[in-house]
């Protein structure tokens, strides 16, 4: 039955049966749900996730990386249209000429113009203000798309440089007390050390990010800071657009971890200084350090942080020496070409 609903194009009914055949763990039934998932036309984005998560569970090992890859193109899509949809709700930038540039009307008005940086023609205040879009326009636009359309799409340079631009905007907002918590919940004012909620029993003194489970209730997971939300939305486009490109884009993550790791130091220091370490530079390092607000918390993240690096770089140091001027009796001659 799904089968032919899915050929006579019903995509209501074709993803009904297949429901059924998710929830029975009918394992028969993986090849029509990767059909449906991978159904452009198809613009239930979360329900194509998962039924390409349950093909990925059933299918042979000689399908998985094709499936992988149609699963991280619906993600994308997924991420792309909450990022549109925040940017309606919040509505931040009424008065900036920063708007939020849609990659996909970008893209189709001819590509990315690398001379012209001016925000002020009228020309491009319009294109700006078309550019942003709603949740129904940005899932019909992304679902219409090719894998290879989306990433050029999100790889546009002027997506990224706009989708920055909207963070500190956002982060105002959490500073003004403008999200669902308290101050004191956000942990804006970096006076404790946040970590994730199953460490909570081995720190006296921490702040209980909002990454992740809670165990205070059965709601699902929710990040009540927006800035906090936009920011790992756009971390995860970018480590998906690295993915799908096979590590061609890397040049969009900087200014994204950047932005990224100032947001998410306060809330999880471990996963916040996994990003500060993935930064090549150590004047990022420092930036985003000298963000931080002047506590005794901030400051015993930059001693860790500086002493890691020192260390890092005297560990370099010896072992150049080592290879440069002497060699181990195991190695009567040089293992390097």
């Amino acid at each position: 039955m799904s089968i032919s609903s899915f050929q006579a194009g019903d995509y209501v009914v074709a993803s009904s049966v297949c429901e059924q055949l998710v929830n029975g763990d009918y394992h028969e039934g993986w090849i029509v749900c990767e059909q449906l998932g991978r159904a452009h036309q198809f613009a239930n984005l979360p329900a194509r996730a998962r039924f390409l998560n349950f093909a990925l569970t059933y299918a042979s090992p000689a399908y998985l990386q094709d499936l992988l890859n149609a699963r991280n193109e619906v993600e994308m899509a997924m991420l792309y249209a909450k990022v549109n949809t925040q940017m309606d709700s919040d509505d931040t930038g009424g008065d900036s000429d920063d708007g939020f540039v849609d990659a996909f009307s970008h893209v189709e008005s001819g590509g990315e113009d690398e001379g012209d940086s001016s925000s002020d023609s009228p020309t491009r205040k319009t294109g700006l203000f078309q550019g942003t879009l709603g949740v129904t326009r940005s899932v019909l636009s992304v679902t219409a798309s090719t894998t290879s359309n989306l990433v050029m799409s999100v790889a546009s340079k002027q997506f990224w440089r706009s989708a920055v631009n909207w963070i500190q905007p956002l982060h105002d907002l959490s500073l003004r007390g403008e999200s669902d918590l308290p101050l004191s919940d956000t942990n804006a004012d970096f006076n404790l050390q946040g970590c994730h909620a199953f460490y909570a029993d081995i720190h006296p003194e921490h702040h209980v990010s909002s990454i992740g489970a809670s165990y205070k209730s059965y709601a699902p997971d929710a990040i009540n800071n927006p800035a906090l939300e936009f920011s790992l939305a756009l971390l995860r486009i970018a480590l998906i657009e690295e993915t799908l490109t096979q590590g061609n884009t890397v040049k969009t993550n900087k200014a994204v971890v950047t932005e990224v790791a100032q947001a998410v130091l306060r809330e999880d220091m471990p996963l916040g200084l996994c990003l500060l370490f993935m930064l090549e530079q150590p004047e990022d390092a420092r930036a985003v350090l000298s963000s931080l607000p002047r506590t005794d918390v901030s400051l015993q993240v930059s001693r860790f942080v500086f002493i890691h690096a020192n260390a890092s770089m005297m560990v370099t140091v010896v072992i150049k020496e080592l290879r440069e001027h002497s060699l181990h009796i195991p190695y009567p001659s040089s293992p390097h070409p």
